[in-house]
């Protein structure tokens, strides 16, 4: 009897390990980490294309020449991740194992096939992210290529990431840092990171503020070992008028202006 009881219990004990595991397995399958928005990772420069430059003017024109730079990086070796991770928040993340979720897909970029396969793993308050892309269609077929790698808190509060240049160099070439805050107010900083460059440790912080003043948007563009900023654009991203700051450009300390039209104007 005695020996029986015994039995009894070891099985109640092992079903109910089993209930247990297979409850918070299901649990952590019904709960992936919240993919970062797309302003956590791509930088807008939509109010500073080349197309908008004004002639015969000099302030917008100044704070446009400032960007382009940052523009070709965006438009060059970070262009394929960028394509890769626009898309990721439309599709659903599959459970895999170990606190782990992956979202795969399949789009056209160019001439190639582009399937992307981002995992996210839960690591205490916080997930760890992986972009793996794979090209075929061209002559350069990549195949499951870790383009970037970061991480972002839980709470969607802030984070990371890492991009590696190509699959022909895969060595870090861009840190992108992210914060952000409440009434759609955050921040993106990139960071040129590829060793032996010139332009190594400069960076680009574009943010948008709540300030309800003439200017709610600005870039902040360092240079490594300066420690004050290179420039600094601030703008409306309603009228499009704005103003620069530069000693490099205009050897001193004031704001020069433009308007809607990108013409020069009078700083008020």
């Amino acid at each position: 009897m005695k020996r029986g009881i015994l039995s009894i219990a070891a099985v109640v004990l092992i079903l109910s390990s089993f209930f247990m595991y297979t409850s918070c397995k299901k649990d952590s399958t019904n709960n992936p980490p919240a993919v970062p928005s797309e302003n956590a990772f791509v930088m807008d420069f939509s109010d500073f294309s080349i197309a908008k430059k004004a002639t015969g003017n000099v302030n917008f024109p100044a704070a446009l020449q400032t960007v382009v730079f940052w523009q070709s990086v965006m438009n060059g070796v970070i262009a394929i991740p960028v394509a890769a991770f626009k898309e990721a928040a439309k599709h659903e993340a599959i459970y895999v194992e170990n606190n782990t979720w992956e979202w795969t897909y399949t789009l056209t970029y160019g001439i190639y096939s582009l399937t992307s396969k981002l995992t996210g793993t839960l690591a205490n308050d916080s997930a760890e992210w992986k972009m793996y892309i794979t090209l075929t269609g061209g002559n350069t077929p990549v195949d499951n290529f870790l383009w970037f790698y970061g991480k972002s808190a839980l709470n969607g509060t802030g984070g990371y990431w890492i991009l590696n240049e190509s699959p022909s160099n895969p060595e870090p070439v861009l840190r992108a840092d992210w914060t952000k805050g409440n009434n759609n107010t955050f921040n993106l900083k990139y960071t040129y990171v590829k060793t032996g460059q010139a332009a190594t440790g400069n960076s680009i912080e574009f943010g948008k503020t709540s300030d309800n003043g003439a200017f709610n948007a600005y870039y902040i563009i360092r240079q490594a070992g300066v420690t004050n900023p290179v420039v600094q654009i601030e703008w409306n991203t309603t009228t499009k008028s704005g103003h620069i700051m530069s000693y490099t450009y205009f050897q001193d300390n004031l704001w020069h202006c433009w308007d809607a039209t990108k013409n020069d104007a009078v700083c008020n």
